[in-house]
């Protein structure tokens, strides 16, 4: 039980990869709250030490109400997950619309920023303290139908490298996970999935698609002691993805 008596918070836990983190570490004894909106709220009974809020992480009181969640129910925070995103596919004109853009921005970027503000001195207290931002190889390279998605990964790649450095010396660890192509509801909802499903198994090595399990697994790496000595990296879990681009 790598987690037993540390909590976690997962954003973005109501499907997918935030889902499947979500149940990795309470499966492996960490309490843990998953956030996400109340539309994706579980509709069947959680497992025990698994907690569900519903938050828009748009909102900045939303936020300070998932840190107070999360010391009521638990005392304490020791492992924050950002997880929550949204794509905001966009003709190819290199900007996009300024919903879009304002959008992704919020959700993906500001959001993280302002959870890991709001729970890091619960992160000093817990003295190995864990933050584990979802990127994406969109972290590296870019992407010309996705300009304000590529740039907010490319800005939460940025912002992990930055808190490492400025947490470290409380033994705050800050890590990045780059997913490629990952088989989630979200990506599922794209009008073109499979022709995109097709591309991200052509340019892997495995010749597959990332399942939201693999990327669980890596969070859970990230977030437990044997990565203690890991700061300020960006994971690849891409089968290869990255190699081809």
């Amino acid at each position: 039980m790598r987690f037993a008596g540390r909590v976690a918070v997962v954003t973005g836990a109501g499907g997918g990869m935030g889902e499947a983190t979500a149940r990795t570490l309470a499966a492996e004894g960490a309490r843990v709250l998953a956030v996400d909106l109340a539309a994706k709220a579980p509709t069947a009974a959680l497992p025990s030490g698994l907690r569900f809020i519903a938050a828009d992480l748009r909102q900045p009181d939303a936020i300070k109400a998932v840190a107070a969640e999360a010391r009521t129910a638990f005392g304490g925070i020791d492992i924050l997950v950002n997880n929550a995103g949204v794509v905001g596919h966009e003709a190819v004109d290199g900007f996009g619309t300024e919903e879009t853009w304002q959008q992704v921005m919020t959700v993906n970027v500001d959001a993280v920023w302002r959870l890991s503000r709001e729970v890091v001195e619960d992160l000093k207290r817990a003295g190995r303290g864990r933050i584990i931002n979802i990127g994406s190889v969109n972290s590296e390279f870019p992407s010309p139908v996705a300009p304000a998605y590529t740039t907010s990964k490319h800005a939460v790649y940025g912002l992990t490298k930055s808190l490492a450095m400025a947490l470290g010396q409380f033994g705050i660890t800050v890590n990045a996970v780059l997913p490629g192509a990952t088989d989630t509801p979200m990506s599922r909802a794209f009008p073109d999935f499979e022709a995109w499903a097709a591309v991200g198994r052509s340019h892997s090595p495995l010749n597959r698609l990332a399942t939201p399990q693999d990327i669980a697994n890596a969070v859970a790496f990230l977030a437990s002691d044997e990565a203690a000595f890991i700061t300020g990296h960006g994971l690849y879990v891409d089968g290869g993805l990255h190699l081809s681009v």
